[in-house]
């Protein structure tokens, strides 16, 4: 029987895949902009919207995991509206 006083947090899982995600996008963006400056002498239109979603999105996704968390939750406030 499993024990009863065990963390079965799921944060630090989804801490890392959420960091390693991220990274990854940062990163593959970063990359995108050095290449095409480097090709085009400069960026495109399409260069900053995809700048702009990829800060969006990683910006979205940790207001995302502060705010509800991975916690069981109390009250009124409870998992699945149970």
């Amino acid at each position: 029987m499993a024990d009863s006083s065990a963390d079965l947090s799921r944060g630090p899982v989804l801490l890392s895949f959420s960091l390693a995600t991220a990274s990854f996008a940062l990163a593959t963006t970063f990359v995108r902009f050095y290449v095409r400056r480097g090709i085009r002498g400069g960026l495109g239109a399409d260069d900053y919207t995809s700048g702009a979603a990829t800060v969006s999105w990683t910006g979205h996704v940790t207001e995302t995991g502060v705010k509800t968390g991975t916690g069981p939750r109390t009250g009124s406030r409870t998992s699945m509206g149970r």
